[in-house]
C-alpha cells in the first residue's frame, strides 16, 4: 500500500469512527440534560419527550453524515502536515477534524438552547478512546500521524530528487552549448 493510500484509508476509518461517536454522543447528552432541567421534564408529557429524543436521534443522524461528507475527500488527509509532537497528538490539530469538531459542538449547542435544554458552559465532544466496531481511535490517530510524517519525508525526499535533477540539467545544457 502505498503511502498516500495509508493516509487516506486512515483518515477514512477515522471519519467513519467519528460519525459513528456522533450518533452515540448527542442523544445521550441531550437525555444528561434532559434529566438536569426537571422543569422541563415536567412541562413535556410522554408524546412530547417522545418528540425530543426523536429530533435528538435525527440531528445525531445529520451531524453524523456532515462529519463523513466534510472528511470524505482523499485530499482533506493528504494535505495533513506532520506535528511537532508526538503520535500521540490529538487530531484536533488536524484542522478539517478540528472544524468538524467545532461544527458538531455549534450545533448541539444551538439544539440544546433551542430546546430550553442549555447550560453553562460550552458543549464540549470528547473524541471516542474507546474501541468502536473492532477499531481504536487512539490506535488510528498514531497510525495517521506516523504515516504523515512518513509522506511528508517521502515528498521532501523527491522535491531534493527532482531539484537536483533540475540543477544537473542545467548545467548539462550549459556544458553542451
Amino acid at each position: 500500500m502505498s503511502l498516500e493510500s495509508k493516509v487516506v484509508d486512515c483518515g477514512r476509518r477515522i471519519a467513519r469512527l467519528l460519525a459513528v461517536d456522533v450518533q452515540v454522543f448527542v442523544p445521550t447528552l441531550v437525555r444528561e440534560r434532559f434529566g438536569e432541567h426537571p422543569t422541563l421534564a415536567r412541562t413535556l408529557d410522554d408524546a412530547g419527550v417522545a418528540a425530543l429524543k426523536a429530533r435528538s436521534l435525527a440531528l445525531a443522524e445529520s451531524l453524523a453524515s456532515a462529519v463523513e461528507s466534510r472528511l470524505a475527500e482523499p485530499s482533506t488527509w493528504l494535505d495533513a502536515r506532520p506535528t511537532d509532537g508526538p503520535p500521540s497528538t490529538p487530531l484536533t490539530e488536524h484542522p478539517p477534524v478540528a472544524a468538524v469538531v467545532a461544527h458538531v459542538e455549534t450545533a448541539l449547542e444551538a439544539f440544546l438552547h433551542a430546546e430550553a435544554l442549555g447550560a453553562p458552559g460550552p458543549v464540549v465532544w470528547r473524541l471516542p478512546m474507546r474501541f468502536i466496531d473492532g477499531e481504536n481511535l487512539g490506535t488510528l490517530t498514531q497510525t495517521f500521524w506516523k504515516a504523515v510524517a512518513r509522506l511528508s519525508k517521502a515528498r521532501s525526499e523527491e522535491d531534493a530528487r527532482k531539484a537536483a535533477e533540475t540543477a544537473e540539467a542545467r548545467l548539462q545544457r550549459w556544458d553542451d552549448a
